[in-house]
């Protein structure tokens, strides 16, 4: 890896370390927000592209002020054809107070065309905690539309300089059972490929709810090995 690569890095590093304890100023009455950081590793099995395995952490506090839940996930996944794919996960998740259990089902189609792709993920989560001995299932039905700007590289001088792919997007999650709606959540955000493996992506999130909306930040990384 280059050394600024290797700088830039270490820098998004820090910042995710440090982000959580900074505590809140200027507090509105009344306004809920919070950040999301988290890092996910994917890998494609080489005797079968069709399979693949990854694992992602995810800590979300409120207002950076304490922890709102963490989770780790353990998923596979399977490409039934190229366009649709399915997956099956576990969640270990932490609360202020307990901690819980889930199991993640879903399946994504996603469609192309040049640089502009769609998708559409169907989830369904199993949830229970067993010092509350409660369970809970939910539907989650995420639509997200995403546009490629691809790698560039330019010549200065003796220098060659490449940029990497940049992918803005919007999405919409809706959180259902039955016939109840539960909340959704709307997501602008961009992803950047720092290297082939390596990605960043960020993200503002609004969520509405029987309660007052909650404005969310994410960043986070993605690595592929």
């Amino acid at each position: 890896m280059k050394r600024g690569k290797l700088h830039y890095l270490l820098g998004v590093l820090a910042l995710l370390a440090f982000l959580s304890p900074l505590e809140a100023q200027n507090e509105e009455k009344g306004l809920r927000y919070g950040g999301w950081h988290f890092l996910e590793i994917s890998h494609t099995i080489k005797d079968t592209s069709k399979w693949s395995c990854s694992f992602y952490l995810e800590h979300e506090n409120y207002q950076y002020r304490w922890l709102d839940c963490c989770f780790i996930r353990g998923k596979v996944g399977y490409k039934v054809l190229p366009w649709l794919k399915l997956g099956l996960g576990y969640d270990f998740i932490g609360y202020p107070t307990t901690y819980g259990h889930r199991i993640v089902g879903d399946v994504t189609g996603t469609l192309k065309k040049e640089n502009l792709s769609a998708s559409l993920r169907l989830r369904y989560l199993h949830t229970w905690k067993p010092e509350l001995a409660t369970q809970d299932n939910e539907l989650r039905t995420l639509l997200q539309v995403m546009y490629t700007f691809p790698e560039k590289t330019s010549e200065k001088g003796d220098r060659i300089r490449t940029r990497g792919a940049i992918k803005p997007y919007l999405a919409v999650e809706l959180f259902t059972w039955g016939n109840k709606w539960r909340k959704s959540r709307h997501y602008v955000g961009c992803m950047y490929n720092i290297t082939k493996q390596m990605q960043i992506e960020g993200f503002y999130m609004l969520t509405f709810s029987n309660k007052d909306p909650e404005h969310i930040l994410g960043l986070g990384l993605n690595f592929t090995i």
